[in-house]
């Protein structure tokens, strides 16, 4: 080895500073990696929760609609038994109207 102690001093000297360039720039490397990384998971998880935000709120659209329809049915199966029943009531009504004037009548013969 032919040289001074102070070339060989150097020599280190110049080596360790590339060894710590070289693990700073590693480190900044991964830093700025771990960075992205992070940063895409929180987009991604952002995305995520507003998609299922989005579902909810159809979902809930969906099922005050469906409820919505439901009552919408409802009424109108009742009004339809309304309607009906009234028709049979007076129909009922008109039947004993007739009986009535029936007995009525036979009696009035039976009395004659």
């Amino acid at each position: 080895m032919g040289g001074t102690e102070e070339s060989v001093a150097a020599t280190k000297a110049a080596n360790a500073k590339a060894m710590a360039d070289a693990a700073s720039t590693i480190a900044a490397s991964a830093d700025a990696r771990k960075d992205q990384i992070e940063s895409a998971y929180r987009s991604a998880d952002a995305a995520s929760k507003d998609r299922m935000a989005e579902i909810e709120a159809n979902y809930q659209t969906a099922r005050g609609n469906a409820v919505a329809q439901a009552v919408q049915g409802v009424g109108s199966a009742a009004a339809s038994i309304a309607k009906n029943d009234n028709g049979a009531i007076d129909s009922a009504i008109d039947k004993a109207k007739q009986n009535r004037q029936q007995k009525k009548q036979q009696q009035q013969q039976n009395n004659a």
